[in-house]
């Protein structure tokens, strides 16, 4: 993957994204989401308030630089045009990145680049969390699931270790590339 590629992965999976969460109304907010620790509110505050950090992170800030600043973010009936408006942000934010530079996470520094892959696929799977609570199950882009595939595959037993995602669940050589992509995430695929 060149340096522009994962830039293009963002766009993709902020697009497919963004069209999810064009689609939560207010009355969404307490629907039940594939990912057990969020209803459909909690959820879009997760994924807002990461989408917010995009931009800081991109740019280098530390941790500590960034302190507090997103942590009292409101989910409310404006957050359509508000995550539209900050998707742009982290759009343009990861575009002028710089993909070889270092970015400052929570569990050590790493290439930009690494970062933006991991977002990406973060990005994506939340979004599908989120189509499933809203009852509009996203069939993402195939381009999409192969890239994320790809990337997410040879991690897959570490992600699962880290207790950050749930277990790997299994799957069959003739269930599709989107099933095996969730799988890998813990999450059974609803389409």
């Amino acid at each position: 993957m060149n340096n522009s590629e994962p830039k293009k992965l963002f766009g993709e999976c902020l697009r497919q994204a963004s069209q999810v969460v064009s689609q939560v109304k207010p009355d969404d907010f307490n629907n039940k989401t594939p990912d057990n620790d969020w209803n459909v509110e909690q959820l879009l505050k997760h994924m807002y308030y990461e989408l917010n950090w995009i931009k800081e992170v991109v740019s280098g800030k530390t941790l500590a630089e960034v302190g507090s600043k997103y942590d009292q973010l409101v989910i409310d009936e404006f957050i359509v045009k508000n995550w539209e408006k900050e998707a742009l942000r982290a759009l343009e934010a990861v575009n002028r990145a710089d993909m070889n530079s270092m970015v400052h996470l929570s569990y050590g520094d790493h290439k930009a680049d690494q970062y933006i892959k991991q977002v990406s696929g973060e990005l994506v799977i939340h979004a599908w969390d989120l189509s499933v609570g809203i009852n509009k199950p996203l069939l993402i882009d195939q381009q999409i699931v192969a890239q994320l595939y790809s990337l997410a595959k040879p991690k897959a037993n570490m992600m699962s270790a880290s207790g950050l995602f749930n277990p790997v669940l299994s799957t069959t050589e003739d269930d599709d590339l989107q099933t095996k992509l969730l799988a890998i995430y813990g999450r059974k695929n609803v389409n």
